[in-house]
């Protein structure tokens, strides 16, 4: 014997050949063959609504009424209401399939794939001969042969603009009142950019009028029932091309509450007199034209059987056709008309909503008040269990069957195939049976039902047509390769059949013992798990013979995954205590704790938002259980207070990231972040026990821990980020620290890596500048405003990069492993450009301006150099320049040629001293470094960091001091030398003369300058 997994017990062709949504469709045999019986209801008509009244019924009632029930009048009409898909017209059908007509009576069938117009007036008026008759199907058919789709829909169109434009608003709701007339609905109908969007060949009037005049094709898609608010022209791309009026209307439509509904009531009420128009249906013509019908069969002694599979879809002839059926055969006790007995599917909604008042009015009174119902939910889970595997097995059984399908009579479809399969046993056995005997592989009871329920459109309900067309068809047809596969169900399979709300979800503890036994395969495992195996309390209770088929390895047959400590320990799915907890009761759920477990049980296994309160308390501690592991050394830095750690780790989503948790912000891209699964709802609760009681598994521990000791690195993101102290952030700090050192004269390019960084980490206090006479005012201005705020950018810096020592937590030493490599990018650039700067520095620097103090206080110090050289030419010494001064000062006195004033002789003799306490050379560094600033091979960079330099190094007050001096003497002398030459020369006058050679050296010295 072989293997069951892989095996198809049918083909994809035959499945999809013997399946079909649509009752007309199979062949007779077929028909019956797949036949369940449904669940009637008979429901009592009130005004205009239904009223279950628990009477439930089958088939051979709704047969032996609709053959059997009198009508006063001679017009019996049993309509079968339900929702799409709920099995109306295969009740049609099945009464069809079993009417046994006496010889007078005429059966009557409207399949509901002849949709076209023809196919209807030809069906109702067959078989009468009639010359008004046979000519009005002779228009019918001209219509439909000479006018293809496109023009019908513009006919369409234009009619209901033409209906909608000549009503009157008297009488109708007051929404409707200012949508009627030819300021109304027929703007936008006769709107060139409206009634292309209206045309649209996937609109509905576009497909209405396809199917007018074609019938529909096999399992084509429905003709739509009537106007719904999608096939408004609201969303209209370049509405400014369309008129002001019809423009305007249509805003008014899509802001004003109630109108959009009001509009589409509008259409449809006008639809049907519309499509007669476009047809060129007087109105009452076909309501003559079946009583014609009738008052031919009455003078033949006849009855008339008319089945109607779905009279929703025969729209344009509703109305008339209506009338018609309704008519009373007998009048004045006289026949008239023929008998007329009509079956029709009609949905709720049309039912209930839009047949006339007069034909409700007499279907109650012909069938006693009541209507047949076939959306009828279940009460019982067995008995929905039971019903939905009887459905299914007799189409499981005909796609089974070999053979050409229109070969095949109902006894060979009927016969049980299963009973000569080699896998009979074991299949049945894993799988089970419907009522029949027929098997259900590949679905099981439980997986039918939770895929009735995942694809149903309201809970509980069980439509026939969804049933096969989004359960049985899918699976046997397009998931059948991955069945043979061993994929199976694939991606494709757990995306169709998400969970039902009204169904269990698998459990954590199961879900997360095969999340860490099973990961080639975890979402395979656990939807098998959930939906054949109707998710398990415990994995002993699921069928592992299922789980073989479908290729998926029993958990007990796995070797449990190594834990973190290298042992093989299988997760329990208890809780078991932590270590120190000996008391088992104190894990028990309490009152407290339980509602958190449950949120997060319904979290994790069914799907649902994890509640806001649960979540904020899990991310309160995550977030503490990380702050509290962080050492404050990696990287070193202060340690922060809790208040501000609050604020740059929150306890909230920007941290945590709970999936579909209430509390997450969309964009959030926190560092913590957990999916949802079994094994995170497991850890969830473990934190929940923890938290109530101090206790919890010794798994979920080392689970915190772990994340505790892996959100390090995003804790310190965190808070640099908070704090701006990200390392691109200190790097703009430092070179904030160094331009300010660079006005202080502390620190320009070129010096060494241990100056600057002693500069970066001095607070500046004590930083002067010896020559602040040679500043420029803007200089000084920004000195002394960086001087104000630089200590608080320091503490910073020392904070971001040092070492807390000591009891205090004053930072005591600087890592220099980490702060030298971001000193070294801070040293690439000596401009003020950063694309960004950290909140700490706003108002601590104003560098932007520095190119322009830089040049400034160059020029400055070019134009001082220049006043000296005009008293000092090069090559000139000013020692010896001092020294003539000196002697000249000294004599001067005695030959009446000193200075005019006891002040004026004193600050002379002070400017003398100070002169030759000053460094002479200053002048000729500068020169030398302002020749190199002019070179033309310097690059604009070297040239601007040479220029820097130039302006921040410290000169002293040398150049002032030279410069006052030599300004001071030349003021003096330039007065006296005129004295000098006029004073005629005597012998051992020394004086005289020694004040005439200074006299003539300071002459020299000026005429050379000159």
């Amino acid at each position: 014997m072989g293997d069951l997994a892989g095996y198809l017990c049918w083909t994809p062709d035959s499945a999809a050949s013997r399946i079909s949504t649509e009752a007309v469709i199979p062949s007779s045999s077929l028909f019956l063959a797949t036949h369940t019986p449904l669940r009637i209801s008979r429901a009592r008509l009130v005004q205009r609504g239904l009223v279950e009244s628990g009477d439930f019924v089958d088939e051979h009632v709704v047969l032996e009424e609709f053959t059997n029930r009198k009508a006063d009048s001679g017009a019996l009409m049993m309509p079968l209401v339900g929702e799409s898909g709920s099995g109306k017209s295969h009740l049609v059908r099945w009464v069809r399939e079993h009417l046994k007509p006496a010889s007078h009576q005429k059966v009557i069938y409207l399949e509901k794939t002849q949709t076209s117009l023809r196919a209807v007036i030809t069906a109702l008026l067959s078989d009468v001969d009639d010359a008004s008759l046979d000519a009005l199907k002779r228009e019918v058919h001209s219509f439909s042969t000479q006018v293809d789709s496109a023009a019908l829909a513009r006919r369409i169109v234009n009619s209901l603009n033409e209906s909608l434009a000549n009503t009157k608003p008297v009488g109708l709701p007051t929404l409707e009142r200012g949508l009627v007339g030819p300021n109304g609905l027929a703007l936008i109908l006769q709107d060139p950019l409206f009634q292309s969007y209206l045309l649209d060949p996937a609109g509905f009037i576009a497909q209405l009028a396809e199917q007018l005049l074609r019938d529909r094709e096999g399992e084509s898609v429905e003709r739509p029932r009537g106007f719904t608010v999608e096939d408004l022209p609201l969303k209209v791309n370049d509405v400014r091309s369309a008129a002001d009026k019809s423009r305007r209307l249509v805003g008014m439509i899509n802001t004003m509450p109630g109108l959009k509904g009001a509009a589409v009531g509008l259409l449809n009420s006008h639809l049907e007199a519309a499509l007669r128009s476009a047809a060129n249906l007087t109105t009452g013509r076909l309501t003559d034209a079946f009583l014609k019908v009738r008052k031919a069969y009455a003078a033949q002694g006849r009855e008339i059987l008319l089945l109607i599979e779905d009279f929703a879809l025969i729209q344009g002839v509703q109305g008339e056709l209506l009338d018609a059926l309704t008519e009373p055969a007998v009048r004045e006790g006289d026949v008239r008309l023929a008998p007329i007995r009509t079956l029709m599917a009609v949905t709720t909604g049309y039912f209930t909503d839009v047949l006339p008042e007069t034909a409700l009015t007499r279907i109650g009174a012909a069938s006693g008040g009541h209507v047949f119902r076939l959306d009828v939910t279940f009460s019982r889970r067995e008995d929905e269990a039971s019903q939905v595997a009887s459905f299914v097995g007799r189409y499981l059984n005909v796609a089974r069957v070999g053979g050409a399908t229109q070969e095949l009579g109902i006894a060979e479809l009927q016969k049980n195939q299963c009973e000569k399969c080699m896998y009979r046993a074991e299949c049945h056995e894993r799988f089970g049976v419907s009522p029949e005997g027929y098997g259900l592989y590949p679905f099981n009871r439980s997986a039918l039902v939770r895929m009735v329920h995942s694809t149903a459109d309201k809970p509980d309900s069980f439509v026939p047509r969804a049933v096969l067309g989004k359960v049985v068809r899918p699976v046997l047809i397009e998931h059948a390769r991955s069945i043979e596969e061993g994929t199976f169900p694939d991606d494709g399979a757990r995306l169709r059949f998400p969970r039902a709300v009204q169904d269990a979800a698998l459990g954590t503890e199961v879900s997360s013992v095969v999340e860490l036994d099973d990961e080639s395969d975890t979402d395979r495992h656990k939807f098998v798990l959930e939906f054949w195996g109707n998710a398990p309390s415990a994995l002993q209770e699921m069928n592992d013979g299922i789980l073989r088929t479908f290729r998926l390895r029993p958990i007990t047959t796995l070797t449990p995954k190594p834990d973190e400590d290298g042992s093989r320990k299988r997760p329990q799915p208890d809780w078991i205590p932590a270590e120190g907890a000996n008391d088992e009761s104190e894990l028990r759920p309490s009152p407290k704790r339980q509602p958190k477990i449950d949120a997060i049980e319904l979290w994790a296994g069914r799907g649902e938002k994890l509640e806001q309160r649960v979540a904020n308390d899990l991310r309160k501690l995550i977030v503490e259980a990380v702050y509290r592991r962080f050492l404050w050394t990696d990287p070193p830095m202060r340690e922060w207070n809790k208040t501000v750690v609050d604020k740059a780790w929150p306890a909230s989503s920007r941290t945590v990231s709970i999936e579909d948790a209430y509390g997450e912000k969309i964009g959030d891209s926190a560092p913590i972040r957990f999916e949802r699964k079994a094994v995170i709802g497991q850890f969830f609760q473990g934190l929940v026990r923890l938290r109530d009681s101090g206790r919890t598994r010794a798994v979920d521990l080392r689970r915190l821990a772990r994340i505790a000791e892996s959100g390090a690195s995003q804790f310190a993101g965190a808070v640099e980020r908070y704090g701006d102290i990200s390392d691109d952030h200190l790097v703009i700090g430092m070179r904030a620290a160094l331009l300010g050192g660079v006005l202080a004269g502390r620190a320009w390019p070129g010096m060494g890596e241990t100056e600057l960084f002693a500069v970066v980490f001095d607070e500046g206090r004590d930083w002067t500048r010896t020559d602040s006479d040679s500043r420029t005012a803007a200089w000084k201005e920004s000195l002394e405003g960086h001087r104000a705020m630089r200590p608080g950018l320091v503490q910073v810096l020392r904070n971001s990069l040092g070492v807390a020592q000591g009891n205090t937590g004053e930072i005591r030493m600087i890592d220099a492993a980490r702060a030298l490599p971001l000193l070294r990018q801070a040293v690439s650039e000596w401009r003020w450009r950063p694309e960004t700067t950290p909140n700490w520095l706003q108002g601590v620097v104003g560098f932007s301006n520095l190119d322009a103090w830089v040049t400034a206080q160059v020029v400055a110090l070019q134009a001082k150099i220049e006043r000296i050289r005009t008293f000092l030419p090069e090559r000139t010494s000013g020692p010896e320049t001092i020294e003539a001064v000196r002697v000249a000062l000294d004599e001067a006195p005695r030959v009446g040629l000193g200075p005019t004033s006891r002040e004026e002789d004193t600050r002379l003799r002070e400017l003398i001293r100070r002169a030759q306490e000053a460094d002479w050379r200053v002048v000729n560094v500068l020169e030398k470094e302002f020749d190199r600033l002019s070179s033309a091979n310097v690059t604009d960079d070297k040239r601007y960091t040479s220029a820097l330099k130039v302006a921040a190094v410290d000169r002293g007050p040398f150049l002032e001091i030279i410069l006052e001096f030599l300004t001071v003497a030349d003021r003096w002398l330039s007065v006296k030398l005129p004295e000098a030459r006029n004073r005629t020369s005597t012998a051992g006058d020394a004086a005289v003369r020694a004040v005439q050679e200074a006299l003539t050296t300071w002459s020299a010295v000026g005429m050379e300058g000159a």
